[in-house]
């Protein structure tokens, strides 16, 4: 009985920590925002989409003709753009940082669009 007990409790600190892992790391995933951008701050690498600023470290383009979006640059970014940000942590400053900021274009932008409506 007591070899059952200790196995039952080794399975319990064994697994359950592996389970809150998971559980965290799709909440990491789900940090992300769709929406335009509706003001841009080019001095500071800042884009404001939706109620909040975010400090812009990587930009990627998505046209839907690659498989992956590509690299691409904070000047390629604009009012009106549509972009998906992965949200990283708030600074000090009260703006967020990102992890990268998708720009859709062409007929990947159409696409979002329509699941978004």
């Amino acid at each position: 009985m007591k070899k059952a007990l200790r196995l039952i409790l080794i399975t319990i600190f064994i697994v359950t920590p592996s389970l809150l892992a998971g559980i965290s790391q799709g909440q990491e995933e789900e940090n992300t925002v769709i929406g335009e951008i509706i003001e841009i701050a080019p001095s500071e690498n800042i884009i404001q989409v939706e109620n909040r600023n975010y400090i812009v470290k990587i930009v990627y383009l998505d046209d839907g003709s690659a498989g992956m979006p590509v690299l691409g640059r904070f000047g390629n970014l604009e009012l009106g753009g549509l972009v998906e940000v992965y949200e990283g942590d708030k600074n000090n400053d009260g703006f967020w940082n990102t992890e990268k900021v998708v720009l859709f274009l062409g007929s990947k932008r159409e696409e979002i669009l329509e699941t978004l409506e």
